[in-house]
């Protein structure tokens, strides 16, 4: 059992999350995979394999390469992946030694490593005298000791999510289903489900013949779904119907991650229904009740984080409770929505902000008014005016 200690570097979500995980690969029947968001990263790639984690992205792309580096990448941790790396004192294996004898022979070391692998594998050796990487599931510190390290590296970043699946589950099928994942289908104009169809990122992310054809191409648009972010899939899960809970889980039975606690927080498992229907084929599609659950179960989470940060920022206020005030802010928030068509977190924030300060009736002064009504400005341009004028303490960085 692994357990948590005064001086434990890692948080007390991705310990727990940690104690899940050690079970699950304990458990000769399971087959567990990470995928990590590049996003959250300078070079996630470099960072895992000076780690020794063996990576693979999951996006494909011949042009800029930071699309793929700043994409998801999935960890295969029944792998080592030390072999050939030079910065640390494992990787000096026998097989990369050459004797004066073979170097005599005047055939280059391609040709030397070639010949050895060969002879390998002919007397029944698959890691070809160790030069082809194999999976070892029998070497379960191993495996937890890299579940580790994912979760130290992404230390106050959104955590990976956790595929897990049957001891049949191989790295090319789980690889297969989550690049189609990389892209969901939704209804035309709708946005924040989770990503934008972006030209690098929907060359990168998958092709038409891995996803399949849309049947209602004319209804519905791919978009990326970020679906290596533990904060995103908390918000994802509760929307899904049953077929398309099929489709998300694909070859796997559960999915485990820890989002921030403005997601939920904790540890968070869902688990397949051994009577889901089966997996559609093509893309997963979100229709507009899916959207609308998704956004609902946001702007649920993003009202509580508001009225905290509210409650935080003018402790002396005469708010009421938390439980109050976050109706309040949900009433205003709604206006703002409808009124003024503010959608960006920070500018839901300033709007919430002047009202609660000023009353609503500020929303109603000319100077609001004309500022709101301005062509041709775009809404960052209008809050920085509104802030100035409305909050000069906090557009000064001025805590009250």
């Amino acid at each position: 059992m692994i357990e948590a200690t005064k001086d434990d570097p890692l948080a007390k979500s991705d310990r727990a999350l940690l104690v899940h995980l050690s079970k699950l690969a304990s458990d000769p029947g399971n087959r567990i995979f990470a995928v990590m968001d590049g996003a959250f990263f300078n070079d996630i790639g470099s960072e895992l394999r000076d780690a020794g984690i063996t990576r693979r992205p999951l996006y494909r792309y011949g042009g800029n390469y930071s699309v793929v580096v700043g994409g998801p990448w999935l960890v295969n941790p029944y792998r080592d992946n030390s072999a050939g790396n030079p910065d640390r004192a494992v990787n000096s294996p026998a097989w990369m030694v050459i004797n004066e004898e073979e170097r005599a022979s005047g055939k280059s070391d391609a040709e030397i490593y070639a010949e050895r692998m060969n002879a390998s594998l002919e007397v029944g050796d698959p890691t070809g005298g160790g030069m082809v990487p194999t999976d070892d599931m029998d070497n379960i510190d191993a495996v937890v000791s890299r579940f580790e390290t994912l979760l130290l590296l992404s230390s106050g970043k959104p955590g990976p999510v956790f595929w897990v699946g049957d001891a049949a589950l191989t790295e090319e099928a789980i690889y297969g289903h989550l690049r189609r994942l990389n892209k969901v289908e939704v209804p035309r104009g709708q946005t924040g489900t989770g990503g934008e169809m972006i030209g690098e990122l929907s060359k990168a992310a998958a092709t038409t013949s891995e996803i399949g054809p849309s049947e209602q191409a004319e209804t519905y648009e791919l978009v990326i779904f970020r679906h290596a972010d533990a904060n995103v899939m908390a918000q994802i899960l509760p929307a899904l119907s049953e077929l398309q809970l099929a489709r998300l889980f694909g070859p796997c039975h559960q999915i485990l991650f820890a989002p921030e606690p403005d997601w939920g927080g904790g540890v968070q498992r869902a688990r397949k229904a051994d009577d889901l229907p089966a997996a559609p084929s093509g893309s997963l599609r979100w229709d507009r009740d899916t959207v609308h659950a998704i956004q609902d179960g946001r702007f649920v989470q993003l009202d509580r984080r508001f009225a905290a940060t509210l409650s935080s920022r003018y402790p002396d206020s005469t708010f009421e409770s938390n439980v109050s005030l976050t109706g309040r802010v949900r009433h205003h928030r709604q206006r703002a929505q409808a009124r003024f068509n503010v959608s960006a977190d920070q500018h839901l924030l300033d709007y919430l902000e002047i009202v609660l300060t000023h009353g609503e009736a500020a929303t109603n002064q000319v100077y609001f008014q004309q500022v709101m009504g301005r062509r041709g400005w775009r809404m960052e341009d209008r809050f920085q005016r509104l802030r100035r004028y409305y909050l000069p303490s906090v557009s000064l960085g001025v805590q009250q």
